[in-house]
């Protein structure tokens, strides 16, 4: 969904003299086209911590969280109780990599998907990206494929890769003060390497619904149970963490069952349902 306008001229400037003030704080990142051979180039070089900065650059970023035409939308997209942890400005130049397209709700993680159920939607987590420069026709930046979260089969490699499109790729053209929202993971979505000349400016913040929690100290069975849980077996111990879906780090421990006996794995693969099975501690690929 891309909403056009809803920054004015003067909020775009504020925002924008903040980035020029704290380019010394842009960090590059990895290359993130997975083997891509359209999409390869460079790290992707990103500006992080926007409402933390020093009053009065923090503002322009601060207004953008809980901006009226945002909350009215994810409203509807899943609900109240959403959370955020600020944003960043993504800051690809000539020739930064694209990023392989990803999620579209495979593998299926119940804290990032999507059901649509008695007329409404139910997003987990919706990302929006504020542009603050126009975003060109071909010329790279945010792409997905549309509808594919309504998908049943796994993403084909050429779509992952845009090395083969099947013409279902989409790189929406953008202005600057339009804001865009998409499922984080409930659409399959990516980016294409940047061709402009003129650098990306786009604002990512990303909410997460309340039904799931993706770090702070809830997940460790010490702190949630106490002296309870000291003289637990490390299988039950595993079992005794609070709600979590461990983000990107998949630190969480699975229980898997081998030869009749039940093992603890830290298996980074094993909540996903397309991975073939393995044994505990047993590396994927």
């Amino acid at each position: 969904l891309v909403v056009r306008g809803v920054m004015d001229e003067e909020w775009l400037e504020k925002a924008n003299e903040a980035v020029d003030k704290f380019q010394d704080r842009i960090e590059v990142g990895a290359e993130l086209a997975r083997g891509s051979k359209s999409q390869a180039g460079t790290g992707r070089p990103l500006l992080p911590g926007l409402v933390d900065l020093p009053a009065p650059y923090c503002d322009p970023f601060r207004r953008m969280i809980a901006h009226p035409a945002v909350v009215h939308r994810l409203n509807w997209m899943g609900a109240s109780g959403y959370r955020t942890g600020g944003g960043t400005v993504f800051c690809a130049v000539q020739g930064t990599s694209g990023h392989a397209l990803h999620d579209g709700n495979e593998p299926m993680s119940p804290s990032r998907g999507y059901q649509f159920k008695n007329g409404r939607s139910y997003c987990e987590t919706v990302t929006i990206t504020w542009q603050l420069r126009d975003v060109e026709p071909d010329l790279g930046g945010f792409a997905c494929v549309p509808g594919s979260h309504k998908t049943q089969y796994s993403m084909p490699p050429g779509i992952r890769t845009c090395d083969e499109t099947m013409g279902l790729v989409v790189q929406p053209a953008m202005k600057a003060g339009d804001v865009l929202f998409f499922m984080d993971g409930g659409c399959t979505h990516g980016a294409l390497a940047w061709k402009n000349p003129i650098p990306r400016r786009g604002v990512l913040v990303k909410y997460q619904s309340k039904n799931s929690n993706w770090g702070g100290g809830v997940i460790d069975p010490q702190e949630r149970w106490g002296d309870m849980v000291e003289d637990m077996t490390e299988e039950q111990f595993a079992v005794m963490r609070g709600p979590e879906r461990d983000g990107w780090d998949r630190t969480v421990p699975r229980l898997v069952v081998r030869d009749g006996q039940v093992h603890v794995s830290y298996d980074p693969e094993g909540d996903r349902y397309a991975a073939s099975y393995r044994k505990p501690g047993e590396k994927s690929g």
